[in-house]
């Protein structure tokens, strides 16, 4: 986990790949209450704001009531908001609906029965050094899916397993790859081949050092194996379904494949009904690189975009220290010197972000430094990546000490919610700010419509 050098992450990407344990109860009373008060607040912005409109409203005349058809009842759900909390007693994260007023039953107690399973694994099975991370993949105003990121330190690679979920936010209902694929033959041919060139080109990398035929992998058959085995996740993706494969043959332990919605050009591969309705619209938290790259349409042309990151290495006073991010972006790698630098001091708590808007993707990493709260911003552009913007300001429900319980999940890019002063204390209020994005990956907090915060743009 402890990489520096280009050649490094390629041996890391190389070797990431060899094995594969997952998932787990107990959550603070504080994270409960704090929740609460999240629930209350909601409720109050949404009266404040349909209040607001009711007076804006001109007066209009008494109309005859008209029968409602089956149509009219069926209205587009809202974006519910979503918390991921840290349980103070052991390493992990989990992930939470924000249901005021109980319109998400079904959704929430899908979730918290994961969480259990969550905690309890990291219970079991946790050191300092195991990772239990949420990864969002999607969230709109239909459907719901994250990656458990599960990864243990093991000699010079990771053991690693991910497993994904997917549901219907109105019902809470858990997606079956069977709800989003209509044609599984001809889904598992692409998925196959794109898991054929994505594990040959880490074969290759390998071929420095070991003498590999890479003609002889077969990915039909590991697909199958994988699968048959239980050694996969899958997700709902905003662009497609991604796999990830564990042990996938004797060389690679770890590997993933996307199938986007565009290569279905006769519409007879996916269920409209949820490829269809993708949203144009998303923000997608990153797995780490050891993890597998991961696969996007950076600009909705319809072809497949690669990228991973890792945090970088400093040396302080002769100790080691993770500070800086290196990136690899369609085959290119772009060290933390070239757009994000270590700066001797100790980076922590990296949480990295794929924001997608009006067929362009920007690349938006978040991280702590000591006390600060750093945002930085990154444009993919001609298979480049380069440095834009960075600004100072705390997640919602995170303070400067980080011993807050959770913090709301990014899910629209002109309304991240954030606070960029936190004073000392902690965090007892709903903040009053918001972090935008442009696609352009300039950045600015301002002050939340609608309420009485101060601006700090």
């Amino acid at each position: 986990m402890k990489k520096s050098k280009l050649t490094q992450a390629l041996i890391c990407l190389a070797t990431a790949m060899l094995l594969a344990g997952c998932a787990g109860k107990t959550e603070e009373a504080g994270f409960a209450d704090k929740m609460k008060k999240v629930e209350e607040k909601v409720i109050e912005e949404s009266v404040i704001k349909e209040s607001v409109t009711e007076e804006n409203k001109s007066p209009k005349k008494e109309e005859p009531v008209k029968e409602k058809s089956a149509k009219d009842e069926k209205k587009p759900s809202p974006v519910p908001m979503y918390c991921i909390s840290l349980p103070g007693d052991v390493e992990c994260e989990t992930i939470h609906v924000i249901d005021a007023d109980g319109s998400y039953a079904g959704l929430s107690k899908e979730l918290e029965a994961i969480n259990d399973d969550i905690v309890k694994s990291a219970y079991d099975t946790g050191t300092d050094d195991t990772v239990h991370n949420i990864c969002v993949r999607r969230a709109d105003d239909k459907v719901f899916s994250f990656v458990h990121e599960y990864r243990e330190p093991n000699g010079e690679s990771d053991h690693v397993e991910m497993r994904g979920y997917s549901f219907l936010i109105d019902s809470g209902k858990k997606l079956e790859l069977s709800d989003v694929i209509d044609d599984e033959g001809a889904f598992y041919r692409i998925l196959s081949d794109e898991l054929y060139k994505n594990v040959t080109e880490v074969m290759m990398i390998m071929s420095g050092e070991f003498d590999i035929d890479v003609d002889e992998f077969d990915a039909e058959s590991a697909v199958s194996e994988c699968i048959s085995d239980d050694r996969y996740g899958w997700v709902l993706d905003p662009q497609g379904v991604t796999f990830w494969f564990e042990n996938v043959n004797a060389l690679v332990g770890h590997a993933s494949a996307t199938v986007l919605f565009s290569t279905d050009k006769e519409g007879k591969i996916f269920n409209r009904e949820y490829a269809g309705n993708a949203p144009d619209e998303w923000i997608m938290r990153i797995p780490e690189s050891y993890s597998s790259e991961t696969y996007f349409d950076c600009e909705d042309d319809g072809t497949i975009d690669s990228i991973f990151w890792y945090p970088d290495a400093d040396y302080l006073d002769g100790e080691y220290l993770e500070s800086g991010l290196g990136v690899k972006y369609n085959g290119r790698y772009f060290e933390s010197s070239e757009i994000c630098p270590a700066d001797e001091m100790p980076w922590s708590h990296y949480r990295v972000y794929l924001m997608h808007k009006d067929n362009q993707t920007v690349l938006v990493k978040h991280h702590y430094e000591e006390v600060e709260s750093i945002w930085d911003s990154f444009s993919l552009t001609n298979d480049f990546v380069e440095s834009v913007d960075r600004v100072y300001a705390y997640p919602e429900y995170e303070n400067y000490t980080q011993l807050e319980s959770g913090w709301l999940v990014p899910t629209d890019m002109t309304a991240i919610r954030v606070y960029s002063d936190h004073g000392g204390d902690e965090m007892t209020e709903y903040p009053d700010e918001i972090l935008t994005v442009a696609t352009d990956g300039r950045m600015k907090v301002s002050e939340l419509p609608g309420t009485d915060g101060k601006s700090s743009e």
